[in-house]
């Protein structure tokens, strides 16, 4: 059973839309889309290696893709050579980069994130979900938290302009 307090369940993919919503300033293209929901998940691909190979040894929040200082570290290399080349950061990495920063941040509300780490270990996060149910997902469903979530997927969704170009369709005849 993993740690309760841990876990973000559904709003990382509506903010990585929303956000990218915000750095295009331009209704989302399928490309974006795209690149702005493997963003908002892509530290998460770590749980392959946490399941799969390290048998659940250390937390996947301990991995290189939930380190801040990590992502830092390669926008910066990133930003750097492409100054020296006198060129701009494309949309798509700008959007990519946002989208996982966006991960981060949320785990933070209730997940051990280590915003200190190479300097300190220790993990921060805004609250602790308690164990309130014997399975571990009703205790994180039935937590404020998880209403946070829903009330972000849902902004996420509209700021993302899913209804941008859809008429009603009684003002269609």
């Amino acid at each position: 059973m993993p740690p309760l307090g841990r876990i973000m369940f559904i709003a990382h993919i509506p903010i990585g839309l929303c956000l990218a919503r915000l750095v295009t300033k331009r209704k989302l293209t399928a490309p974006i889309i795209t690149i702005a929901a493997f963003g908002a998940i892509f530290p998460d691909l770590d749980l392959l290696w946490f399941y799969a190979l390290d048998n659940q040894q250390i937390h996947h929040h301990a991995y290189w893709t939930h380190l801040p200082a990590y992502w830092i570290g390669i926008i910066a290399i990133i930003f750097i050579g492409l100054k020296l080349l006198r060129r701009r950061l494309p949309m798509y990495l700008t959007v990519f980069f946002t989208a996982v920063m966006s991960h981060l941040i949320l785990d933070s509300v209730a997940g051990d994130i280590r915003w200190l780490w190479p300097f300190s270990d220790e993990g921060f996060q805004l609250v602790t979900v308690p164990t309130t149910h014997t399975k571990w997902y009703m205790s994180f469903f039935h937590h404020w938290t998880f209403k946070l979530e829903i009330c972000i997927s849902i902004l996420g969704l509209l700021v993302a302009g899913f209804n941008d170009g859809h008429k009603n369709p009684k003002e269609q005849s």
